[in-house]
């Protein structure tokens, strides 16, 4: 896990929406031969808000050139069992958040459709800060 961050301000029935945003490494890493995939769960249920931000190593067993072709590799991606089993795990800790807040929220067993694109090419130049796991939760008092 990277992140998680959660309140309990209420979101109203109309703002009410989970949503699963997946980036990746355009690039596979050299010694493992796999991919990073990083996931945000993020849902606005009943009275949370709620994100869970996961992280994982992809091995790609299809052919070589749809491993590195970036316009059928979202596709790929989004259909994989690896990133329904990233979502479970986002899903889990989720779950956990609202625990810990004292709210019910159903969260649906399968993953919404995913939103999948490679890691935002404006970040290629910075370096990459060490990874930490961020837990934040707070209550509002209405």
């Amino acid at each position: 896990m990277l992140a998680v961050e959660a309140d309990s301000d209420p979101v109203g029935e109309e703002n009410e929406h989970i949503d699963w945003f997946v980036s990746f490494a355009p690039e596979r890493e050299e010694r493992s031969n796999a991919r990073v995939v990083i996931g945000t769960l993020h849902a606005a249920i009943a009275d949370c808000r709620a994100y869970v931000t996961v992280g994982s190593m992809f091995f790609d067993s299809s052919s070589e050139d749809v491993q590195d072709d970036l316009t059928k590799l979202p596709k790929l991606i989004a259909e994989s069992s690896a990133l329904e089993t990233l979502y479970d795990y986002a899903r889990t800790n989720l779950g956990a958040l609202f625990g810990m807040l004292g709210i019910y929220a159903p969260i649906p067993r399968k993953s919404p459709d995913p939103e999948v694109s490679p890691f935002n090419s404006d970040d290629e130049d910075e370096e990459s800060p060490d990874v930490e796991v961020i837990a934040v939760a707070s209550q509002v008092e209405a």
